[in-house]
């Protein structure tokens, strides 16, 4: 099993729980993205500005509180809290159903043969999961000083003084009602005529109206054409326009991680998102090489990943198992949810 998050954990689990031999092999920390730079500590983050902006304002409910402030650091501190809590877990997992766990860079070659740092492992059954990575558009000055991605925002020491989000989906309204809440000024650029655009309009339209009312001001429809200092240029409705923040935040999307792991050598198919192609049961079209989680394109869901590696494992081991798609809940992490 290549790759340890939510989809590689999981499969090298059943398998390892199933009497199989499992050798997973993850190239940075135990969880994934999901764990180290995504899910975990963004929802740690959010919780703890839910919990900051509901002290704030109890007092509609009954609730009066005098001094209340966000204290970041401590706050950064339970999310490292939690996320090492949670590694242990899986290392704990793992060795419980006796899965050898290897740290490396892995690279596949022909006859189902897996090489970490030198060392080759052979296989009757290659599980790639190796997850995504924050997409950058080609925006001039997009690789500025102050500019992070979704990664490189949750390793922030202290608070920046406003923000700018470019991309209104999920990630960007995510982080925007985070540091809105703690009170942050917040601009969120969206190229779109609605924020988050996966969900019903009027859903998205009400969570923007909510999102205003925590220091978060949204410009849809805008083109972003330059990133100058704290400076972000774009356009709405034909004319240029600056939303200024001492930091931003590139919030475009992610893409597969299917790069240096030698699956062209093996004529691995991929689909028109870029991530490997892979039928109902997760297979690839390679025969004994499946593919589960954000690497495939589809559903990039933390849940999705777990419930593809269940179909791979169900399948290895001989339990015919398909992937459904069509029922695929997701929650918008916001306050409100």
């Amino acid at each position: 099993v290549i790759g340890a998050g939510p989809a590689g954990y999981v499969a090298a689990k059943k398998a390892g729980g199933a009497g199989l031999s499992v050798l997973l092999v993850e190239g940075r920390k135990l969880g994934g993205v999901c764990l180290n730079e995504g899910c975990v500590p963004s929802k740690t983050l959010l919780q703890a500005a839910k919990t900051y902006y509901h002290a704030l304002h109890g007092d509609t409910f009954g609730v009066e509180v005098d001094g209340v402030r966000f204290n970041f650091e401590k706050a950064n501190a339970h999310k490292t809290q939690v996320m090492d809590g949670m590694r242990n877990g899986i290392a704990g997992l793992m060795k419980k159903s006796k899965v050898e766990v290897v740290f490396g860079q892995a690279t596949l070659s022909e006859g189902r043969k897996v090489t970490v740092d030198g060392e080759t492992h052979e296989a009757d059954n290659i599980l790639i999961c190796t997850g995504s990575s924050p997409t950058r558009p080609p925006i001039p000055g997009v690789d500025g000083d102050n500019v992070v991605d979704s990664t490189g925002i949750l390793e922030l020491e202290e608070l920046p003084s406003s923000l700018v989000v470019i991309g209104g989906g999920i990630i960007g309204c995510e982080f925007a009602c985070f540091f809105g809440s703690v009170g942050v000024p917040v601009t969120v650029l969206e190229a779109l005529p609605e924020i988050c655009p996966t969900l019903d309009p009027d859903l998205a339209r009400t969570l923007r109206g909510e999102l205003s009312k925590k220091n978060v001001t949204f410009h849809v429809g805008a083109k972003v054409e330059e990133i100058s200092g704290s400076e972000v240029k774009f356009s709405l409705d034909g004319e240029s326009q600056v939303a200024e923040g001492g930091l931003v935040l590139v919030a475009t999307g992610r893409r597969p991680n299917v790069a240096n792991l030698g699956l062209d050598d093996l004529r691995v198919d991929y689909d028109e998102r870029g991530g490997i192609k892979v039928d109902d049961r997760c297979a690839t079209n390679v025969p004994g090489v499946w593919a589960a989680g954000d690497v495939t394109g589809r559903a990039q869901l933390a849940h999705a990943a777990s419930r593809m590696a269940e179909v791979v494992s169900h399948n290895i081991i001989g339990r015919a198992d398909v992937m459904r798609y069509d029922t695929m809940p997701s929650v918008v992490y916001t306050n409100p949810e």
